[in-house]
């Protein structure tokens, strides 16, 4: 990874960071699988760099991706998490087809059990690293919100004309928002007992600033 204001001079620096990594590579006699390799590039906004020279690796083109997994998260080149938002967004809602016979209105579980089975097997997976990625753009993080109004309805039998607010204090359990919060704090608490050099010294940045409001520690703000 690197960064520069010239994307030329980002993808050349990168470029002979990728020769050194390949001469590691060699050394240690590791393997790295070329298909599996794509190159992004991060840009603030709809700024994009059409003119991009492919990178090498190992002889081989890197092509250039809008997205990519990367540690259970997809990146996306403007950090409005869209892909990742929509992806877990599918895996919730697969999870609950698989579970529904549990979850649904007409089980016998109590609520409570419900819930536990909710927040233990869906929930877990929605709140997957999000303190990382839960600044998503609104729209997309208000996808995920509709997946739990949904399902709490659905376990708690209520009916139509109760309020979501109403169901969640019933049920005792925030929104993803609240929630999401909540493990961003626990999480940047934490951040400074972590005894790895490379993470003691991520550089520090006002969050509040509006340049910032993409970054992670933009959650802590609520």
């Amino acid at each position: 990874m690197t960064k520069h204001k010239d994307p030329r001079i980002a993808i050349n620096t990168l470029q002979q960071h990728i020769n050194t990594l390949e001469s590691w590579f060699s050394q240690w006699n590791l393997k790295i699988n070329t298909s599996k390799s794509v190159a992004m590039y991060f840009a603030r906004g709809r700024r994009s760099f059409v003119n991009r020279v492919n990178l090498k690796l190992l002889g081989q083109d890197l092509p250039w991706a809008s997205s990519t997994p990367y540690l259970g998260v997809t990146l996306d080149t403007t950090f409005t998490w869209k892909p990742h938002t929509e992806l877990i967004r599918i895996k919730a809602k697969n999870r609950i087809k698989t579970l529904y016979p549990l979850l649904c209105r007409n089980s016998e579980l109590s609520i409570d059990n419900k819930l536990l089975l909710y927040k233990s097997m869906i929930r877990s997976l929605i709140s997957y690293a999000a303190p990382i990625w839960a600044v998503a753009a609104k729209t997309n993080f208000g996808r995920l919100e509709t997946v739990q109004k949904i399902l709490l309805r659905e376990m708690t039998g209520a009916y139509w004309f109760y309020r979501n607010p109403q169901i969640r204090k019933n049920a005792k359990i925030t929104t993803l928002k609240e929630y999401f919060v909540k493990l961003a704090k626990k999480f940047f608490a934490n951040l400074n007992q972590v005894p790895n050099l490379y993470i003691s010294n991520l550089p520090s940045y006002d969050a509040t600033l509006r340049v910032n409001k993409k970054r992670p520690r933009a959650m802590l703000l609520g």
